[in-house]
């Protein structure tokens, strides 16, 4: 019997939820350059998900908490977003608005810009279209697409990523939305369960900061299993 539940993430579970973040992506590359743990880093994406947050009640971006039955202590999350298939936009306030959160917390805002225009640059091109966010009709709501999924460390091996996945795809089976990830190595075999299909081996060169390491990623789809008439 699970130990766990799955919920709706609240405002007020904001500060926990970025905690169980941070823990669950220590030491991967891709979350350390775009994320860096100094607690002011921390506070700054706090409050970039507060905004986010906001669109939740138009369904336009979904969290999910997994809950400790016991202790009632956040152990895992997920964060999904609409994408749109058509009309590729000129200017990216969700690009702007990681640079601007979070790459002024690091040492080295010239590579971690570089990192995250590589890895946004990627999804805009394939799926011609940016995050669905408060400038995009309803109506033009294409696809679906998972920002962001972890356990905590101490919860591993329990299920609770593959059943945050899954929640995630019967919403998208619901509307007949195809999905999209950006799998890390470690995070690849829970979406493979979910019926993700691995597409292409993605990769960031360090360029000229050849201190640091070479980003690796898989872009991974997932057709849904229902197709409903838009």
């Amino acid at each position: 019997m699970a130990t766990w539940s799955i919920a709706p993430l609240h405002i007020e579970d904001l500060d926990e939820f970025v905690q169980c973040q941070f823990l669950a992506f220590v030491g991967n590359p891709l979350h350390d350059v775009v994320y860096p743990t100094q607690p002011a880093s921390a506070e700054k994406h706090r409050k970039a998900i507060n905004e986010g947050s906001k669109l939740q009640a138009d369904n336009e971006i979904i969290y999910l908490k997994a809950v400790d039955i016991r202790s009632g202590n956040i152990v895992g999350g997920i964060k999904c977003c609409y994408y749109v298939g058509e009309d590729v936009l000129t200017s990216s306030p969700y690009a702007a608005g990681i640079t601007d959160v979070e790459a002024k917390a690091t040492d080295n805002d010239q590579y971690c810009c570089y990192v995250v225009n590589e890895f946004l640059g990627k999804r805009a091109s394939d799926i011609k279209g940016q995050h669905a966010r408060k400038f995009i009709a309803k109506d033009r709501k294409h696809g679906w697409i998972i920002d962001i999924l972890f356990v905590h460390p101490e919860y591993s091996r329990r299920g609770i990523g593959r059943e945050l996945v899954a929640r995630t795809c019967s919403m998208a089976d619901r509307r007949g939305l195809k999905a999209i990830v950006e799998a890390s190595p470690a995070g690849k075999r829970t979406y493979e369960l979910c019926g993700y299909q691995s597409k292409e081996v993605v990769t960031i060169p360090p360029k000229q900061w050849t201190d640091k390491p070479v980003q690796l990623y898989y872009w991974m789809e997932r057709e849904p299993l229902r197709q409903v008439r838009r």
